[in-house]
C-alpha cells in the first residue's frame, strides 16, 4: 500500500514525496515528516485525490487503507476526506497554493475508467513516467568508514595475495582473522552490522571471492585445494585440486570459476561445480613469469589479467579472450584490474594508491584519463594491492596508519622482562653496536624525513648521526667505528656509510639502488634488498667490499627479502614468499647450495646471534621469537632444537626489513613497541578501510 502511495504521488506531483541529498537524508525525513500534500503542487489533482495518497503513505500501517479494495473505493469517492498528522514537509520553491475551491460535484467525479487506469499505471508504467518526469536523483555521497575485530577475533595479514572480498552486491565484506585460539580463518560481516562471524570450515582459508549473486564465497584452501561455501553454515564444496597459493580468482556469470596459482602460473577454468580445471593461457616466459588476478568482464567472453614481467618493466593490465587465449595489452604500470558500474576499471598502481579510468566494456578501449580514488592501500612485491571493489563502487581495502607518537624502545630478556628505553624521540629499527653498548635507530623528522642516531645504553646520551637528506635503516661495521644505512634520494635508495660521531662526510658504498646495507663480521662482504615497491619486489644484492661487482644473489620467481650472514660468513638466512606465506629459509654463502626451510608456518625478520650458535625469527603461526640451534655442518645447514621465547605480538614490524635486534651476549633483544604496518614498508598500523561510491569520490 505504501509503494503503491508513493508511486502515484511521484506520477501526479512529478516529484517523489520525500527528497535529499542522500539516502540517509531521506530515511530521516519519511521517518520524522509527512510530505506536502498533492493538492498544495499540482492544483489540479482532485482534494480527495491528494487525500487517499497522503493515507496511503501514512508512516503507520494501522493509518493506512487496510486493503487495495478500500484504496479503489477511496479513489471513487469524491467526499473522501483525510487529515493526516505530523510536522509539515517545508518545500522550498513551490508556490503558495491558492485557496481550496468547492468540492466537486458527483458529475465531476473520476470515471471509473479512470480510477482503473491510474491504479494499473501506478503498478506498471509508473516507474517509467516518473523517470520522465523526475530530475535526475542527487547521486549518494562517498562515506568511508573503517571495521573493527571484537574480543574474539583480530585481522590477520597475508604476505601476498587478498585478505578482503566485498559481494558484487556490496553488502557483504569477508575477511581474513585469528581467532583467540591462534587459528586464521574466513570471517564475514554484513555492511552495516557490527557483529561479525567466523565461516565454518575456512581455516587456512586465503584469497576470498564472491559469486555473482553473492550467495557463495570462494577461497583457496591452503595444501587442499579451491573451494566453495555458502553463508548458511554448510560444509565448503570442493571445485578444484590446486595445491599452490592463489594469485586471484573470480566467479563468471555463466557458472564457471577462473584462477592463478603461483605453480602453474597461468589462467585455468573450472565449472562452478567442480571437476577438473583446464588452462586458458599460460604465460610467455620469455616476458613474464606468471598471469594471475583474473576479473570477468560484462559480455562474459573476455577477462582483465595481470601479467607479471620480468626485469624492469612494471606489471601491466591486459584483456584475455577466454575462448582463444589472446591477450592484449591494456594498462601500463597497473595490476589486479576490476570493471566497476557504469563503465570503469579500477586498479592499483603498485605504489599505494587505487586508480580508476573509464572504460566502455563493449568496445573494450579505455575512456578518458585514469585518476585515483584511494590512497595508502597495502602494496604487494607483484604490483596488486590489498583491496577488492565491488559492482556498484565500494571499495574495501587494507590501509596504512603512519605512527605518529614516539616509539618505545624496548629491551627483553629470553623469558619476555622487558625494560622501556625512553630515547626521546621516535624512534624505529634499532640495531645493537658489535661491544653492546649502543643503539643505532632511525628518528623521524617533522618535515616527514628522517635521520640516524645512536643512544649510549651505559651513559643514555644520545648523538646524531646524520644531518641532511633522508636517512633510514642503520645497522653497524664490523668494528662499531661506523655505521651503514640507506639515503633516499629524488625517490630512490642508496646505501651509505658514515662515522659513528656524525663527523666527514657520509660515503656512498653501494652503486644499485636498494636499502637496508649490512656488513659481513669479516667485513667481506655487502648485503642489502631492493625497494619492495620497484617491478621485480624484494631482491637481495651482495659485492665484495672494495671493487667487488655488485650482483643480484637470488634470481627465482617471487621476491626475497631481509638477508643476514651469518657470523662466520657461511650462511645466509633470509625470508621468501614462494611458499605461500613469508617463511625463513639459510643457503651456503656466498656460493650457494641447497637451501634448508627453517620456518613452517610463516615466519620474518632472521637474526643470528654474535657466535653463530642460534638463529632467531619471528613466528607468525605462534606469535612468538624463535632461536633455533645451529649445527655444525661442511655442506648442509642442519637446525637443532626449537625453543619457543617471548611473544612479538606487542612490537612494531615492517614488510621488507628486520625492525629488532639480538645483543652480542645472545640474551638480550631490543624491540620497537607499537602495532605493525602488515606490509607497507614503513613504521605504523594497518585499518581496514571501506569507502561507498569509492569512484565517484575520486571524480
Amino acid at each position: 500500500m505504501y509503494s503503491l502511495g508513493c508511486v502515484l504521488y511521484e506520477m501526479l506531483a512529478g516529484q517523489p514525496p520525500h527528497t535529499g541529498p542522500s539516502a540517509q537524508n531521506i530515511l530521516i525525513r519519511i521517518l520524522t515528516e509527512r510530505p506536502q500534500p498533492l493538492s498544495e503542487i499540482r492544483h489540479t489533482v482532485p482534494p480527495h485525490i491528494s487525500a487517499v495518497v497522503a493515507r496511503s503513505i501514512e508512516k503507520l500501517p494501522a493509518d493506512r487503507f487496510e486493503s487495495a479494495s478500500d484504496f479503489a473505493q477511496a479513489l471513487d469517492d469524491a467526499s473522501f476526506t483525510h487529515a493526516p498528522a505530523g510536522p509539515r514537509t517545508t518545500v522550498t520553491g513551490v508556490a503558495a497554493p491558492p485557496p481550496p475551491g468547492p468540492a466537486p460535484s458527483s458529475s465531476a467525479r473520476w470515471p471509473r475508467w479512470i480510477t482503473a487506469a491510474v491504479g494499473v499505471l501506478a503498478l506498471g508504467a509508473g516507474y517509467g513516467l516518473t523517470r520522465l518526469t523526475t530530475p535526475a536523483p542527487t547521486p549518494a555521497p562517498s562515506v568511508a568508514f573503517t571495521l573493527a575485530t571484537d574480543s574474539t577475533h583480530r585481522f590477520a595479514t597475508l604476505c601476498c595475495g587478498r585478505a578482503v572480498a566485498i559481494s558484487p552486491q556490496g553488502d557483504r565484506i569477508v575477511y581474513l582473522a585469528t581467532d583467540e585460539d591462534g587459528t586464521d580463518r574466513l570471517y564475514q560481516r554484513p555492511v552495516g552490522q557490527r557483529r561479525a562471524t567466523a565461516i565454518p570450515g575456512t581455516e587456512g582459508g586465503r584469497h576470498p571471492f564472491f559469486s555473482p549473486n553473492g550467495e557463495w564465497l570462494g577461497f583457496f584452501d591452503q595444501g587442499t585445494g579451491l573451494k566453495k561455501v555458502r553463508f548458511d553454515g554448510a560444509a565448503p564444496l570442493p571445485l578444484a585440486p590446486v595445491a599452490a597459493p592463489g594469485i586471484g580468482a573470480a566467479w563468471s556469470d555463466n557458472g564457471d570459476v577462473y584462477f592463478s596459482d603461483r605453480e602453474s602460473l597461468g589462467v585455468w577454468r573450472v565449472s562452478a561445480d567442480g571437476g577438473d580445471p583446464s588452462l586458458v593461457a599460460a604465460p610467455d616466459t620469455t616476458i613474464e613469469f606468471a598471469i594471475g588476478w583474473p576479473a570477468v568482464l560484462p559480455d562474459g567472453d573476455h577477462a582483465l589479467v595481470t601479467s607479471l614481467r620480468e626485469g624492469d618493466e612494471g606489471p601491466v593490465v591486459e584483456i584475455l579472450d577466454l575462448a582463444t587465449g589472446v591477450r592484449s595489452p591494456l594498462l601500463a604500470n597497473a595490476a589486479d584490474a576490476r570493471y566497476v558500474e557504469p563503465g570503469y576499471v579500477v586498479f592499483s598502481d603498485g605504489a599505494g594508491s587505487i586508480m580508476a579510468q573509464g572504460f566502455d566494456a563493449r568496445a573494450l578501449e579505455l575512456t578518458g584519463e585514469r585518476f585515483r580514488i584511494a590512497d595508502r592501500a597495502i602494496a604487494r612485491a607483484d604490483g596488486h594491492a590489498e583491496f577488492d571493489i565491488s559492482s556498484n563502487g565500494t571499495l574495501v581495502m587494507l590501509a596504512s596508519i603512519l605512527q605518529t607518537q614516539p616509539s618505545d624502545l624496548v629491551i627483553l630478556d629470553r623469558e619476555g622482562n622487558s625494560e622501556s628505553l625512553d630515547v626521546g624521540r621516535e624512534a624505529t629499527l634499532p640495531r645493537f653496536s658489535p661491544d653492546g653498548r649502543r643503539l643505532a635507530f632511525t628518528v623521524s623528522l617533522d618535515d616527514g624525513a628522517s635521520d640516524i642516531w645512536t643512544w649510549d645504553l651505559e651513559r643514555g646520551a644520545p648523538t646524531r648521526v646524520t644531518f641532511e637528506g633522508d636517512n633510514a635503516f642503520p645497522s653497524w661495521s664490523p668494528d662499531g667505528e661506523s655505521i651503514l644505512f640507506t639515503r633516499f634520494i629524488d625517490g630512490e635508495s642508496h646505501g651509505y656509510m658514515v662515522r659513528r660521531d656524525g663527523t666527514g662526510t657520509p660515503t656512498r658504498i653501494i652503486e644499485e639502488e636498494g636499502r637496508t646495507p649490512s656488513m659481513s663480521k669479516d667485513g667481506r662482504w655487502l648485503v642489502w634488498g631492493t625497494d619492495p615497491s620497484n617491478a621485480e619486489g624484494s631482491r637481495i644484492w651482495v659485492k665484495e667490499t672494495g671493487s667487488g661487482e655488485e650482483r643480484m644473489l637470488f634470481d627465482g620467481p617471487f621476491p626475497e627479502f631481509q638477508p643476514a650472514i651469518s657470523p662466520d660468513g657461511r650462511w645466509i638466512a633470509y625470508v621468501a614468499e614462494d611458499d605461500g606465506d613469508d617463511q625463513v629459509y639459510v643457503q651456503p654463502f656466498p656460493d650457494l647450495g641447497p637451501r634448508v626451510k627453517i620456518s613452517t608456518e610463516g615466519g620474518r625478520e632472521p637474526r643470528w646471534n654474535a657466535d653463530g650458535s642460534e638463529l632467531f625469527f619471528r613466528d607468525y603461526a605462534s606469535r612468538r621469537v624463535i632461536a633455533v640451534e645451529v649445527r655444525p655442518s661442511d655442506e648442509v645447514f642442519e637446525p637443532g632444537t626449537f625453543r619457543e621465547l617471548f611473544s612479538h605480538e606487542d612490537f612494531a614490524r615492517v614488510a621488507s626489513a628486520t625492525v629488532w635486534d639480538v645483543h652480542p651476549d645472545g640474551e638480550r633483544f631490543v624491540f620497537v613497541r607499537g602495532p605493525s604496518d602488515g606490509g607497507t614498508g614503513s613504521a605504523g598500523s594497518t585499518e581496514r578501510l571501506v569507502i561507498t561510491n569509492a569512484v565517484r569520490r575520486g571524480r
